[in-house]
């Protein structure tokens, strides 16, 4: 688990933008503090939910979708998964990281007229090639790699004497 000046350092924000998209309830924390003397605590898809948060307001979801979609648990446990195998990696476990980083998830996210929000996510070309009827007919879509960011996570979680 990692604490807020971790996930500052991780994610390059600064501490007092970290503590408004919490305030806001921007980005949501794995373990909420539970009183006085604790602190919010972030998983490794935790770390990697509030760097998608800012991609995919970037790409023009307001920070509320694009919260619902990067703290969405199919998310969250999507990249705390491949994120734990990259890092194990370092420890040894190079088969695997190698199978799981040539596996590409790709996560389209897609505000449909009306505000609806859909999220779905591809892990192979020919199913990426039928999602684009349903990017057509949406009011706002964006196509993010999830496990460029899990790398991304990874490099900075894992110690550089592992790497």
């Amino acid at each position: 688990m990692y604490q807020a000046a971790q996930v500052c350092k991780i994610t390059d924000i600064k501490p007092k933008r970290l503590a408004q998209l919490q305030e806001r309830g921007t980005i949501k924390a794995t373990v909420e503090a539970s009183g006085q003397g604790t602190r919010r605590e972030y998983d490794e898809g935790g770390v990697a939910a509030i760097l998608l948060t800012e991609r995919l307001a970037k790409g023009g979801f307001s920070h509320r979708e694009a919260s619902k979609i990067a703290f969405d648990k199919r998310v969250t446990d999507l990249l705390t998964e491949q994120i734990r195998t990259f890092m194990r990696w370092g420890n040894g476990d190079v088969i695997k990281a190698f199978i799981n980083r040539d596996r590409v998830v790709l996560l389209i996210a897609v505000r449909k007229f009306g505000g609806e929000i859909d999220i779905r996510f591809v892990d192979d070309s020919e199913k990426l090639a039928a999602e684009f009827t349903t990017l057509v007919k949406a009011e706002l879509s964006h196509v993010v790699n999830l496990t460029e960011i899990a790398l991304e996570v990874a490099e900075r979680l894992t110690p550089k004497i592992l790497r």
